[in-house]
């Protein structure tokens, strides 16, 4: 294999593997920022059902069950997770190194490994264990811990959860044994609690009356459209435009795939949320990489950085960037692109 086919082929000799763990344990030196999200989402585990005692505290009560291995990898063990997950993106779908490459230097992927980002690993991670286990007996467990880790994040995973049980809707008894799995890891845990009320409700309090740092946090650093114009202007403006964009990939003759899907809908779920942060979008932009958003991603930030009229326009800055990777991505892989087919099929039936 020459140089040109090692990372223009899919990813999936050893040699390629051996550059893509390179690449991921590279990430690593990533300078980071502080406090990291790793700190923040981990910090406050040790304390176990007093975990909400920390008023800035706002991940679900079951972070104390799924997020302890995050903990345990150490926040820059947590950057080189993120990047071997990719890899086992590109390769799942035939894409090649220089698709991961694409990936790795997006400037959504490097400011989210800035922070030792979890997205990666609770977002792609889990529709990964997803079609792994398909058709084999582990199918409704594993579903179960997916939609569980898809959970961690409602913002992200609010509407790629119901999307997955359709999609697998024949599998009625796996769908069963994942609802039952993933109500075993939510709901003891959430029901539990330090003092009352229950951790559900602490958690909630936690959200509904967010302390100092995080009314810093969310203001400085939020793609949320609801938040600009309020929740249904924001789901008239993003619904309208992926219908627009639907509507031009018809005129153009191209192909909408499974992968444009779960990107829209990711897109769609955290723009209109109250609050997801900037660091969050490299979910919808991993799964539709190409080296056209890159270019347009690294323009666009570095224009309106310079002229100062991004975070002014934040929200509308990342309407525009994740229209504009759904546009230019396409499917080259050929193990990817019959599994695009596939998932486009089912879904549209």
């Amino acid at each position: 294999m020459n140089w040109r086919e090692l990372f223009t082929t899919p990813l999936r000799s050893p040699k390629q593997w051996g550059i893509a763990v390179m690449v991921s344990v590279s990430l690593a030196f990533a300078p980071q920022v502080t406090p990291s999200d790793w700190l923040l989402n981990t910090g406050s585990l040790s304390a176990g059902l007093g975990l909400y005692q920390n008023p800035s505290y706002v991940y679900p009560p079951w972070a104390l069950i799924l997020l302890w291995p995050y903990r345990l990898m150490t926040a820059r063990g947590s950057l080189i997770a993120a990047g071997l997950v990719v890899a086992w993106l590109c390769s799942s779908r035939g894409w090649s190194l220089l698709r991961m490459i694409s990936v790795i230097i997006n400037p959504y992927f490097i400011f989210a490994m800035m922070f030792s980002n979890i997205d990666i690993l609770v977002m792609i991670l889990p529709l990964l264990l997803w079609e792994t286990v398909t058709q084999s007996r582990w199918q409704g467990p594993v579903w179960g811990l997916a939609i569980a880790m898809l959970m961690l994040k409602p913002q992200g995973g609010l509407l790629i959860v119901p999307y997955m049980v359709w999609v697998s809707r024949r599998e009625s008894g796996s769908l069963l044994v994942a609802g039952v799995t993933a109500g075993l890891i939510v709901l003891p845990i959430s029901l539990l609690g330090f003092a009352p009320p229950p951790l559900i409700l602490q958690w909630l309090d936690n959200l509904l009356h967010p302390s100092a740092q995080n009314l810093l946090f969310w203001e400085a650093n939020n793609i949320s459209l609801t938040s600009d114009i309020g929740l249904f202007p924001a789901m008239l403006v993003v619904v309208a435009a992926l219908l627009v964009l639907c509507y031009l990939f018809r005129r153009a003759k191209r192909i909408w795939t499974h992968h444009h899907t779960l990107a829209s809908l990711f897109m769609l779920a955290m723009l209109v949320s109250p609050y997801t942060s900037n660091q969050s979008m490299v979910v919808p932009i991993t799964l539709v990489p190409s080296w056209a958003a890159v270019g347009i991603i690294a323009s666009g930030t570095l224009l309106s950085g310079v002229t100062g009229i991004y975070r002014e326009y934040n929200a509308w800055w990342t309407l525009f960037f994740g229209l504009s990777a759904l546009w230019f991505f396409k499917d080259t892989g050929p193990v990817g692109n019959a599994a695009e087919t596939t998932g486009t099929d089912d879904a549209r039936e």
